[in-house]
């Protein structure tokens, strides 16, 4: 059930995710941005990259750590190896770059 075309609103939707970053209890809207990501990943596979989606998920990860079994959850469902291979390939470099906290 993968589509070809791009909802005309599609990055705008995205575009206002950038906002749920800097949020400080992203708690609320934990489930809606994941799910979306997730649907993301599901129905617009081969535009991933175009969407910015494993950016998305990292940023996310920068700013709340803690959402890191969501993150992993978004991966684990993709319907497709290249795009878990995608994914965890954009983790692994996110995570390659980290820097232990100083002291």
């Amino acid at each position: 059930k993968m589509s070809k075309t791009l909802p005309k609103n599609l990055l705008t939707v995205l575009e206002s995710l950038s906002e749920f970053k800097h949020n400080v209890r992203p708690v609320g809207a934990h489930a809606v941005v994941f799910r979306f990501l997730l649907r993301l990943v599901l129905y617009f596979a081969p535009e991933i990259d175009r969407l910015e989606v494993p950016q998305c998920l990292c940023d996310l990860l920068r700013s709340h750590p803690r959402m890191l079994p969501s993150v992993l959850a978004v991966e684990r469902r993709a319907n497709s190896k290249a795009v878990q291979y995608r994914l965890l390939s954009s983790l692994g470099d996110f995570v390659s770059r980290l820097e232990p906290p100083s002291r």
